[in-house]
């Protein structure tokens, strides 16, 4: 699989560009410029561990997730999932193919089929 991606970006002229960041404001220390290494990476590891809760501070409660689909247009043109249900789930477990293990279903699908047909597996659904 590497040399395939290795393969792909040489054909894409895809150069790694490695930045690296020398200085950066810090945040708890009235955003004093910080060059040490560690406190660089520790900055970094705040702000990223920390922005998904400030972003999710932001946004207005919702009821329902529908309400954040457009109003424009239908949910079957958005990224919208429609519900599974769990003959669909038995039906694309059944046309797997005895022979194959690969893919998103990296374990032999005879173990799936196997697996489907235990009742601890109806309990899941």
């Amino acid at each position: 699989m590497k040399k395939t991606w290795k393969g792909i970006n040489e054909l894409l002229n895809n150069r790694k560009i490695n930045y690296k960041v020398r200085a950066l404001k810090d945040p708890n220390n009235n955003n004093k410029v910080t060059s040490k290494p560690s406190r660089i990476s520790d900055i970094l590891n705040e702000h990223f561990a920390s922005v998904g809760n400030k972003l999710a501070g932001k946004l207005s409660p919702q009821s329902n997730h529908m309400n954040y689909l457009s109003k424009s247009r239908s949910p079957d043109s958005s990224f919208f999932f429609k519900p599974t249900t769990p003959d669909d789930i038995k039906q694309e477990i059944l046309l797997l193919t005895n022979s194959k293990s690969h893919g998103l279903y990296s374990c032999a699908a005879q173990l799936i089929k196997g697996f489907y047909d235990s009742t601890c597996f109806h309990v899941l659904l």
